[in-house]
């Protein structure tokens, strides 16, 4: 009964006065560590409790710890992988890679916003809004890209235009796609645009340009409004994007 008013209090504790706190402070890392905080405590008072409910059966404490130590080597080399785990949340706690809140891409293609970061598991949302479930070792192992500490957002794009496409159309494209870039209020006017190379099917143009903000849905919205207004102005020029084609010559 004792442990269980502990736990409930401890509950409460975290509910009423250290959450409060935590909200108010502009660094994450707390809000991160409460949920480890609280399922930590509330393990040593279950352990606890378990260590005098074994006693007060007239069991020996110290031959009882005695053998949940050897039990717990071989429960080591049985659970290792919980064990990595947890070893793996101790190192993003530590090292701080991220903290729940950041959007990250994992090596292994996840991307999404980090929901939780608990003892074993990170929870990430990723851009289809499914919860993906990752275990902490294979984060520590893995190549982590924080896009939430870029102050800015980059854009690459290598557009294709006709073969038949003049040098001065060529140059009327980069024009178009260099204005439509500097006119919009939330982008950096330093894009890059130039001719890219020879392709199978088209000429390329290489074309790059930051947000002046990390805010994904900022971003998005950037993007379409300068390719929507690139597509206008390549329609009125009479530019052609190009599409894989082939010329097949017949010969009697």
């Amino acid at each position: 009964m004792i442990a269980w008013v502990a736990i409930r209090s401890v509950d409460a504790f975290i509910r009423e006065f250290v959450r409060p706190v935590a909200e108010k402070t502009d660094s994450k890392l707390d809000d991160q560590l409460l949920p480890v905080l609280s399922k930590v405590i509330k393990g040593i008072i279950v352990a606890l409790a378990l260590v005098v409910i074994v006693g007060s059966f007239g069991y020996d404490i110290t031959a009882v710890l005695a053998g949940l130590g050897i039990g717990g080597l071989a429960f080591a080399f049985a659970a290792k992988e919980t064990i990595a785990d947890m070893f793996g949340g101790f190192s993003i706690f530590t090292s701080r890679p991220f903290v729940v809140g950041d959007f990250i891409e994992m090596q292994d293609g996840i991307v999404g916003e980090v929901v939780e970061v608990g003892l074993r598991h990170t929870r990430i949302r990723n851009l289809d809004k499914r919860l993906v479930i990752v275990p902490n070792s294979k984060i520590a192992n893995s190549v982590i890209t924080n896009i939430t500490s870029a102050p800015q957002r980059k854009c690459v794009w290598h557009l294709g235009v006709t073969y038949d496409t003049s040098v001065a159309k060529l140059e009327k494209a980069k024009k178009i796609i260099v204005d439509a870039i500097n006119a919009h209020p939330e982008c950096e006017n330093d894009p890059i645009v130039e001719f890219e190379e020879f392709g199978d099917f088209s000429l390329k143009i290489l074309v790059i340009f930051y947000t002046k903000e990390n805010d994904f849905k900022q971003f998005v919205r950037v993007r379409d409004a300068i390719g929507m207004q690139i597509k206008r102005g390549f329609e009125k020029a009479k530019i052609g994007f190009a599409f894989p084609t082939q010329t097949i010559h017949l010969q009697k």
